[in-house]
This record gives structure tokens, sequence and C-alpha cells, in this order.
């Protein structure tokens, strides 16, 4: 029994032996399969960290140029005002200079802006210098004309004896040349 105890004992270790070395194999194809998904799956999280970097950097690019565009957006939308309020300031002087004067009170008392208001007193200064070009020419024209009409009049008067003489000349003249004095 010794020895075929012994037998059976190394018949089963060798068994086993053989059964650990299998599992053994198997262990060792197991572990290569998982090294190969393990480096599979190492380069697919390296190509997704590169990926995600990618998608950062796009993204703060993005931000960036949403940024630049708002504050550009900003900008236009200022200088629309600034155009809407030069506008408004343009109507209005162009009403004022073409408004009575109950009306240009009446702007006046709305206006808050200094700076309109100076505006409007620059435009009301050009108005009245213009106004008074315009009364000075109309008065130079009239006092023309005045002394235009007093040396009319006061031309028979200077030459009485001559406008007198030179009609009864004319009376005696033929038709012919009365006709010619009158053309003339």
């Amino acid at each position: 029994m010794n020895n075929d105890g012994a037998e059976d004992v190394i018949e089963r270790l060798r068994s086993r032996v053989e059964c650990l070395e299998q599992e053994l194999a198997l262990k060792q194809k197991e572990l290569i399969s998982q090294n190969l998904k393990a480096n599979t799956l190492d380069k697919q999280v390296r190509g997704l960290r590169r990926e995600g970097i990618k998608w950062k950097e796009e993204r703060l690019l993005l931000k960036s140029t949403i940024c630049s565009q708002q504050k550009q957006a900003q900008l236009i939308f200022k200088d629309m005002e600034k155009l809407r309020k030069n506008l408004e300031l343009y109507r209005n002087v162009k009403f004022l200079v073409n408004c009575a004067v109950d009306d240009i009170k009446e702007i006046f008392s709305e206006t808050e802006s200094r700076e309109t208001l100076i505006t409007y007193i620059k435009v009301m200064k050009l108005r009245t210098l213009k106004l008074q070009q315009s009364v000075m020419s109309i008065s130079h024209e009239r006092d023309l004309l005045s002394n235009q009409l007093h040396q009319k009049k006061s031309m028979p008067e200077m030459f009485p004896a001559a406008m007198k003489a030179k009609k009864p000349k004319l009376e005696e003249k033929s038709m012919d040349e009365k006709f010619i004095i009158d053309l003339t």
C-alpha cells in the first residue's frame, strides 16, 4: 500500500499539476488577452485625451470668439445709439431752423442735455446771423430803390424847361420820326 498509495498520490498530484498547468496556460492566455485589451484601451484613452484637449482648445477659441463678437455687438449698439441721438438732434436742428418762436420755446423746455442746448443755441445764432444778413441786404436794396425813385422824381424839377421844350419838337416831327423815337 505504501507503494500503491504513493503512486496514487503521485498520480493525483500529476493530474492536479496538469490541471494547474492547463489552468495556468488559460490564465496566461487570459492575461495576454487582457494586456492586449489594456493596450487597446490605453491607446483609446490617449486618443480621447488628445481629442479632449482639442475640444478644450476649440471651446476656448469659440469662447474667445463669442466674447469678441459680444464686445463688437456692444460697440455697434453704442454707435447705433450715438447715431440715433445725432439723428434726433439733426431733426430738431432742422426743425429749429424752420419753426416758429413758440415751437422753439417748447423744444428748449423739453431738452435736458447741456450739449444739445449748446447745439441749439449755435443753430439759433446762425439763424439770427442769416436773418440779420437778409435784413441788411433788403435794407440796402430798399435804400437803392428809394434813391432811384427820388432821382426820377427830381429829374423833371431839375430840367423843367428842357422837358417842355422837347414836347413841341416831337409834335412837329412826322409820324415816322415819332415811331423811331418811341422805339429807341
